[in-house]
């Protein structure tokens, strides 16, 4: 077996994918809960859209690649396959905005926020062995059963939690703990899905793939890009609160033009009725 390393470019790489990945989590909880709290099917579409992006994009995926840039293997060169390493993105989306639309639309029932978290959870170990498929190297991958299963209940269990949080509570204090429990959970995932893999072969050059050095740079521009428009988008407009409020207010106009335009009718059909002389 050939020895492997998570931390080739040192802890400070997991550190920061760790804190990037909160603040991922915690755009994508916030636009859900906007989503929510949003009175037109349009709106509740794009806060869906949004949420997804930055809970499975930023949140779940950028923290799978960056760890997975800092894994290295002793006597072997190791690749990665873009196309696969770009397909991983599509699963973390795709599945986490899968569980947040359950969620947002039967959120209050426990079987929902199972489903929903099941689904989410689901994507962040999709996207973790999807990454580890991109994976090039000159040797064999092995995968242990106990710390992938382990990984698995990790992660369902962090965004079971992490929804349940944002759905039943609906303070900035209770969105923070679940964007870090979610954060945790994604992290632990990885960790313990790595803690799986073991390599064996002779080791060498790999002549497929790229080169993870390449991919550091067009990483950090996508990832740090992204998560600059989705904190403009999500910090620029209204909070839930705002929005419930707004409608109440919308509604609450609504009905005293009704009542008023009903109040100047009655007058009206009274002295229509005043006119009409009584027949002798």
């Amino acid at each position: 077996m050939l020895e492997t390393d998570q931390f080739a470019y040192g802890v400070i790489v997991p550190v920061l994918a760790f804190v990037v990945s909160c603040l991922g989590c915690g755009l994508g909880l916030a636009a859900a809960a906007r989503g929510r709290a949003a009175s037109s099917r349009l709106h509740r579409g794009a806060w869906l859209v949004v949420a997804a992006i930055a809970v499975g994009g930023v949140g779940v995926w950028s923290l799978h690649a960056a760890a997975l840039l800092g894994f290295d293997v002793e006597g072997a060169e190791v690749r990665y396959d873009v196309p696969t390493a770009a397909a991983s993105v599509g699963v973390a989306v795709l599945l986490v905005g899968a569980g947040l639309r359950v969620v947002s639309a039967r959120g209050d029932r426990p079987a929902a926020l199972a489903l929903g978290g099941a689904l989410a959870g689901l994507g962040v170990v999709g996207t973790h062995h999807v990454g580890v498929a991109a994976v090039r190297l000159e040797g064999e991958i092995h995968l242990h059963p106990a710390p992938v299963a382990a990984s698995a209940v990790l992660a369902v269990a962090g965004a079971v939690l992490a929804l349940r949080w944002n759905v039943l509570h609906r303070d900035w204090r209770t969105t923070t703990g679940a964007a870090l429990a979610l954060g945790l959970a994604v992290s632990g995932t990885h960790y313990t899905g790595m803690a799986a893999v073991s390599v064996s072969g002779a080791g060498g050059e790999v002549l497929t793939g790229t080169d993870p050095g390449v991919l550091v740079t067009p990483f950090l521009v996508l990832v740090v890009g992204t998560t600059i428009v989705l904190a403009f988008v999500v910090c620029l407009w209204p909070t839930e609160e705002e929005i419930r409020a707004q409608g109440v207010l919308a509604a609450r106009r609504r009905y005293a033009a009704l009542a008023t335009s009903s109040a100047s009718a009655r007058p009206s059909s009274s002295r229509s009725s005043s006119r009409v002389t009584p027949s002798r």
